[in-house]
C-alpha cells in the first residue's frame, strides 16, 4: 500500500462523524489487536479519542493474541472474549435499548 492509499482510507483523515447524523447514541467498536503495529495502536487510540466528544458510546478494545487480520477472521467465533462473541454482545444490548 502506497503512502497516498494509506491516507485515502484513513479514518483519522476522513471527516469526522457526525452525532447530528446518527444520533448521539450510536454505538462505535474500534478494535485493535495487541499485536498490531504500535503505529497502528496509536491510530486506533487516537481516532476513538477523536469520536468520543461526539458519541456516547464509544469503545476500544485490544484483543491480547490478535491483530486486525485475526480479529476479522475470528468474528464468527463465539468463544468468551472473542472478537465474534464482543459483536454478539453488542448487538445484543443495542437491540435492547
Amino acid at each position: 500500500m502506497t503512502s497516498e492509499e494509506a491516507e485515502s482510507w484513513s479514518p483519522l483523515l476522513q471527516p469526522t462523524l457526525d452525532s447530528k447524523d446518527f444520533g448521539k447514541n450510536l454505538q462505535i467498536l474500534i478494535w485493535v489487536g495487541a499485536i498490531d503495529s504500535p503505529e497502528f495502536q496509536r491510530q486506533s487510540k487516537e481516532y476513538a479519542e477523536k469520536l468520543r466528544p461526539k458519541f456516547k458510546n464509544v469503545e476500544l478494545q485490544i484483543f491480547d493474541e490478535d491483530d486486525h487480520f485475526t480479529i476479522v477472521e475470528r468474528l464468527c467465533e463465539t468463544s468468551e472474549s472473542s472478537p465474534g462473541d464482543c459483536l454478539k454482545t453488542a448487538l445484543e444490548s443495542k437491540i435492547k435499548v
